[in-house]
């Protein structure tokens, strides 16, 4: 019953000799844990490529060293038949890792795969004791499967590893897509109560990010406009042409700084 909310369909025929009590899980004390690394310089893909090691040896017991807490609570409830073990694993053998992204001051970590392997969803890991381990509660809280057995995100939840796909684009549905490209990268916003215009954010490797911006710059002038709010920004963004000379002063922890700068071409 625990598993309905999570899931649109469950199978059920499947048939196997068990001992009343015992089921047919290993005995975990004779069964060599995968290895991970006990300190906070692992990287995270260990941890994943040890839970794979598990799969393939069959290894379902919610006690292994490689799930943070909490998720070991949830597997205790959580029948995960050798099938579904085997499943999982060959999907992702087909699939090529992309990165692992680290975020809230890497206490957070995603490894995550091609943007375009929709078979094969990121894992979220957290630090807990000193390991990196896997976060199942979140990836079940935040992710889900259509019948293609494609995932996306969960778009009414919060999502706390959301930092780790500010360079993905997710349509209404939550479905990943590349980001497209982007003549600036830059966002700009106003407040109107102080009249300070800020760039709130630089996205990774567009031209804005090689522009000597940061995060929380104050913008006090902009191509010969003086305390200008986010819609003159955007409107000499759009203005400027390519390559063409333009001057920026902000102010960045109480200091001045003046930047000449050339607009990125048009796309």
């Amino acid at each position: 019953p625990e598993q309905l909310p999570q899931n649109l369909a469950i199978g059920a025929g499947a048939q196997t000799n068990v001992t009343i009590g015992e089921g047919y899980r290993p005995n975990i004390k004779d069964v060599p844990l995968p290895p991970t690394k006990q300190n906070k310089d692992a990287d995270p893909l260990d941890t994943v490529n040890a839970y794979h090691r598990a799969l393939a040896d069959g290894l379902n017991s919610p006690d292994l060293e490689i799930y943070n807490q909490a998720t070991r609570v949830m597997r205790q409830k959580w029948v995960v038949t050798p099938a579904q073990m085997r499943n999982e694993l060959q999907a992702y053998q087909s699939c090529n890792v992309d990165k692992t992204i680290f975020v809230k001051e890497k206490t957070m970590a995603v490894v995550r795969y091609k943007v375009d392997q929709r078979k094969c969803a990121p894992y979220f890991l957290v630090q807990e004791e000193g390991a990196w381990r896997l976060d199942f509660i979140t990836m079940m809280n935040n992710i889900r499967f259509n019948v293609d057995n494609e995932w996306h995100f969960d778009m009414r939840k919060p999502l706390p590893y959301g930092d780790a796909f500010i360079d993905w684009t997710f349509s209404k549905d939550g479905y990943p897509f590349p980001m497209p490209k982007l003549r600036w990268g830059l966002t700009v916003n106003t407040n109107y109560r102080t009249g300070i215009t800020t760039i709130t954010h630089i996205y990774p490797e567009s031209p804005a990010s090689a522009m000597s911006f940061a995060v929380g710059d104050i913008v006090l002038s902009w191509a010969g406009e003086k305390n200008p709010d986010h819609k003159d920004v955007v409107n000499s963004m759009d203005g400027l042409g390519d390559n063409e000379s333009f001057h920026v002063d902000i102010l960045r922890n109480g200091q001045k700084i003046s930047l000449d700068l050339k607009a990125p071409p048009r796309i």
